[in-house]
């Protein structure tokens, strides 16, 4: 999960970043638009599939948490008080 944070915080953080960096907010047409026009744009739509892959890593969790192997991994651990890895 932290993989999937760290996707989702790069177009997160650009955006809001764009107004501070001057390449991208200035005079400049880039495919014809504004720069910041596509730069938010392109992170916007950079965005979505972050978020998705971020879902899709949370589902895969709960998924795993409810599997009944998972469950009695975890009920051994607790018994034996030692660290047990998932295989």
């Amino acid at each position: 999960m932290p993989l999937a944070l760290i996707l989702l915080a790069v177009p997160v953080v650009a955006l809001p970043a764009a107004v501070w960096l001057p390449f991208v907010n200035g005079p400049e047409l880039w495919l014809g638009l504004p720069s910041l026009l596509v730069w938010s744009v392109g992170w916007v739509l950079a965005l979505t599939p972050a978020l998705a892959y971020v879902e899709r890593c949370r589902l895969k969790a709960a998924v795993l948490a409810d599997h009944p192997s998972y469950q009695r991994l975890r009920r051994s651990c607790r018994d034996n008080r030692q660290s047990c890895q998932p295989t």
